[in-house]
């Protein structure tokens, strides 16, 4: 559950601006060749103010690579580096293994878990006013130290079991209920939340 939740935030915190192209960052396992599902799926617009707890960045399509311009502040001011990226690239940056793809529209794909931050009318129709959406594939097991999890989810709620082996196999040793978060005005102060899964 620390994973999933470190994910989110990692995900989280996205501001708006002009934008016309989306950035999809896949995030898989450390160490691994980004080969296999991933983690987590994370589509991030263009032109957009990008927040994780460590410094702040905005991603950017130039011709066929991936910019991610990095800021100190959480407001994307104080200009620190770039980063560029080479789609479909495996690149293992920072203890993240991440790969980037350039997309021109957003299709939600099956048996996912979705959040989905927009700023149109909250319990509206995000899908025209999204700023970021984030995707996590149920039934793929994670694992680390010795253990591993796996999500599923009903209608009201994600559930992850854990398992005291690296298959997800036998019966789970513990289960997390996480009940989705619905709400308008987000923790980040600008944007409505959504939570559901797409099976």
């Amino acid at each position: 559950m620390k994973i999933l939740k470190t994910l989110i935030v990692y995900f989280s915190f996205l501001f708006a601006m002009v934008h016309s192209e989306y950035v999809l960052m896949e995030n898989y396992e450390n160490g691994s060749s980004c080969s296999g599902e991933s983690l987590i799926k994370g589509s991030i617009l263009t032109k957009t103010c990008f927040y994780n707890n460590n410094f702040s960045s905005v991603y950017l399509v130039s011709g066929n690579k991936v910019i991610e311009r990095r800021y100190r502040d959480s407001n994307c001011n104080l200009y620190l580096e770039e980063v560029i990226y080479e789609p479909n690239y495996c690149n293992s940056t920072s203890g993240d293994t991440l790969k980037f793809s350039i997309l021109d529209n957003i299709d939600f794909p099956s048996n996912i878990y979705v959040t989905v931050d927009y700023s149109g009318e909250c319990n509206g129709q995000y899908k025209d006013t999204f700023v970021s959406f984030n995707y996590y594939n149920l039934d793929f097991c994670s694992s680390s130290n010795r253990v591993s999890s796996k999500m599923s989810c009903n209608s009201t709620s994600i559930l992850t079991n854990s398992y005291k082996n690296l298959e997800c196999s036998g019966s789970p040793s513990h289960t997390d209920v996480t009940p989705f978060f619905n709400y308008c005005t987000s923790y980040s102060g600008t944007y409505n939340h959504l939570e559901f899964c797409n099976l």
